[in-house]
């Protein structure tokens, strides 16, 4: 049996890759689409997002969604809340790739050897189509790992501002930039 983050389904994204589904993302996917149907005003986002999630994980038995059913109970609960010209235009938004920093971290054996695992992480998320972003997550942690430090030190925001600076470059130069970058 596999055990899923949220107990959500993976969604069943482009050239077959399986791409975790979060609340966040549908609550993302709906208010990017009240903004481009100038809906200023819509707020009801992470409500409709927190109904779908709970239908997700408790009626929902597969372990894995096609983006069309996804934006077709989307599409359902938006008309049954009364907002049907929404709901025509409802489009799952393209997925960040996130990159949990700490793992690398800990993988690595000495600062240079995170410098190429992070970089080969970043050329597998620059591989993925249509993707939105990426999320470096947990940088300072990250960094105190790497530094050995117990608390954040001068050295950590030196380190810091290397692993932000050799993630931008690598960006730069990869073929499909991503249209944004997360740290956290």
């Amino acid at each position: 049996m596999i055990a899923l983050a949220q107990k959500l389904p993976l969604v069943l994204w482009q050239q077959n890759r399986q791409v975790p589904l979060s609340e966040g993302w549908i609550a993302e996917s709906i208010d990017l689409t009240a903004q481009q149907v100038g809906d200023e005003d819509w707020s009801w986002s992470e409500e409709v997002a927190h109904a779908i999630t709970f239908y997700l994980q408790h009626e929902f038995t597969g372990c894995v969604i096609e983006k069309d059913d996804i934006e077709e109970i989307v599409r359902r609960s938006i008309v049954g809340i009364g907002y049907p010209k929404l709901a025509d235009h409802i489009a799952l938004s393209a997925p960040r790739v996130n990159i949990y920093l700490p793992d690398i971290a800990r993988k690595a054996s000495y600062e240079l050897h995170f410098f190429q695992l992070l970089g080969e992480k970043l050329q597998e998320a620059s591989e993925v189509v249509m993707v939105r972003g990426i999320k470096l997550e947990e940088i300072r942690t990250c960094v105190k790992i790497i530094a050995n430090a117990s608390r954040w030190k001068n050295s950590c925001q030196h380190l810091n501002d290397e692993i932000v600076s050799f993630t931008r470059k690598q960006i730069c130069h990869s073929e499909n930039p991503p249209s944004e970058l997360i740290i956290s």
